[in-house]
């Protein structure tokens, strides 16, 4: 497959798929949650609440 094709794929399964798994890892412990997603060409991006960066300070 060659690199266009791939990033046809990628772009089609972004375009249908808008709900994915963020993992990140917290005190040496992996966390996951479901995210939902938007994307502009490959570049992610998802709704956070204007809290959540309180929440991880704590």
């Amino acid at each position: 497959m060659h690199t266009s094709e791939i990033k046809k794929e990628i772009l089609n399964i972004l375009d249908k798929d808008k709900i994915g798994t963020l993992a990140t890892v917290v005190n040496n412990k992996p966390q996951s949650r479901f995210m939902s997603f938007y994307h502009d060409q490959f570049t992610l991006y998802t709704p956070t609440d204007l809290d959540t960066l309180e929440l991880l300070a704590t």
